[in-house]
């Protein structure tokens, strides 16, 4: 008995006498049940599966990025384009093959490594068909290559393809709920605003849901919308510590299960609802899914080696630190985050603006003078119009367009010009381009200031010069 106390005395001194950075890679490695991540590789890859399936059945493939000429990707990556001929049906078969393999945890490592690579690219493709749960998808997808979920209750522990295991490292259970608390906390900041306050864009999108049986009529009144902004907000701000905390955690899933369920029948938002009911079932002890189950309880465990616990520590800190500061990135630019969308996206930034544009474009030949009123609508498909008449990059990329196309088709030098307006949250329209800006001139990383008006709250947008003669 003496002997065990000052072996006990000895290794509390121990680890109290270490680094800070030493005691959290302690923390980070700590044995728990494997249980949860068990849970979340076969949900994971079961929603992704339907998901797959959604998109067969509502011939999406060929809408999105077969369908349309050309495709808007993201700045930084003109480089993406689509699969020749049925490529991207192929690409959507492997993603539904991989999808089955991650669920029964078969070739694991590979399946969700391809998987993540496929999908990103996919993502890549078409900014007009941005999506938060796509990019959540996109991070997950990411995260899971790196957890041991395929050692228990997988066809790789069956057929000894990985080592066994029962026990999982403390910051393998942990990162998911991690990821699945920014998206809800950050999503509550972005709503302390007048706007989502004031009830919109909410009054005007429930306004047009009135037509829904038996709730309908309901969801158009003003209670009910002041009760989805502020009940939202203070759900987004609240939930995480909810979850956190164990005498509220269940009643935070139940509240957070009826939230998801709620969206779904509203907005049907695809797959996003039973995603993050999935996530938000990660905050439970991750021993969970035993109980629940009645899964039986193993002894054996699986450890990294001390070795790679601080290049994996340092790792996993950078790794979550982009995930706190990139929601934040929009305070380094200068104007309205709603305005200019800079920043907007991958911020977690969801169902706060409403933003209806017009946008008319003109070629003017540099020698002659001539000018040429262009119609996007011969171009893209009205999916496509409808999101760049509101998307400031996506205006730069389609100037860009033109002026390589006049250059290569008709070897004329010309500027692009536009005139544009935008209400944003039910105002009245206001002038969005500055007219007499070159656009195929202005790069996709440039600071928007330059060429947009500012904002102006009120909606007036009173006092904008039009100097360039465009009728």
């Amino acid at each position: 008995m003496l002997i065990n106390y000052h072996f006990y005395c000895n290794y509390n001194h121990a680890i109290m006498n270490q680094h800070p950075f030493q005691r959290l890679s302690e923390a980070l490695f700590r044995p728990l049940d494997i249980a949860s991540l068990v849970f979340i590789r076969i949900a994971f890859g079961l929603l992704m599966f339907w998901e797959v399936w959604r998109y067969f059945a509502g011939n999406r493939i060929f809408r999105y990025w077969l369908e349309p000429e050309f495709n808007f990707t993201y700045p930084g990556f003109d480089w993406v384009t689509h699969l020749p001929g049925d490529g991207m049906y192929y690409l959507f078969i492997g993603f539904g093959i991989l999808s089955l393999l991650i669920a029964t945890g078969f070739l694991y490592r590979i399946a969700t490594t391809l998987f993540f690579i496929g999908f990103t690219y996919m993502f890549l493709l078409e900014q007009g068909r941005y999506l938060n749960h796509f990019y959540l998808v996109c991070l997950v997808s990411f995260v899971i290559i790196f957890l041991p979920a395929n050692r228990s209750f997988s066809l790789d522990e069956k057929f000894g393809l990985t080592k066994p295991s029962d026990t999982a490292p403390a910051w393998a259970v942990w990162i998911l709920p991690f990821l699945m608390g920014v998206v809800y906390f950050y999503g509550g900041i972005a709503k302390i605003n007048p706007d989502w306050l004031a009830g919109e864009p909410l009054r005007d999108w429930l306004d047009g849901r009135s037509d829904y049986p038996i709730i309908g009529g309901f969801l158009a009144s003003e209670p009910v919308v002041m009760l989805f902004s502020w009940g939202g907000m203070l759900f987004d701000l609240l939930i995480t510590f909810a979850l956190l905390w164990k005498p509220t955690r269940m009643l935070g899933f139940i509240i957070a299960t009826s939230f998801h369920v709620t969206n779904m029948v509203v907005w049907n938002i695809g797959i996003f609802p039973w995603l993050a009911i999935a996530l938000t079932a990660m905050f439970f002890p991750p021993s969970w899914p035993r109980r629940f189950f009645c899964l039986p309880i193993y002894e054996r465990s699986y450890t990294i080696a001390n070795r790679w616990r601080t290049v994996a520590t340092a790792l996993l800190c950078i790794f979550l630190a982009g995930q706190l500061l990139i929601p934040l990135r929009h305070w380094l630019y200068k104007g309205n985050v709603v305005w200019t969308e800079e920043g907007h996206r991958f911020s977690w930034r969801m169902k706060l603006r409403s933003r209806d544009g017009l946008t008319d474009f003109y070629v003017v030949n540099k020698d002659s003078g001539r000018l040429y009123e262009i119609d996007p609508f011969l171009y893209m498909l009205d999916w496509q119009v409808e999101e760049m008449d509101t998307n400031p990059d996506m205006m730069i990329f389609f100037a860009h367009k033109l002026k390589k196309e006049f250059l290569e088709q008709k070897e004329q030098d010309v500027s692009v010009h536009a005139k544009s307006v935008i209400s944003v949250n039910g105002r009245p329209d206001q002038t969005y381009i500055k007219e007499t800006v070159d656009l195929s001139t202005i790069s996709r990383f440039e600071r928007r200031d330059r060429w947009l008006y500012e904002f102006d709250p009120s909606g007036v947008g009173e006092g904008r010069e039009e100097s360039l003669a465009l009728e």
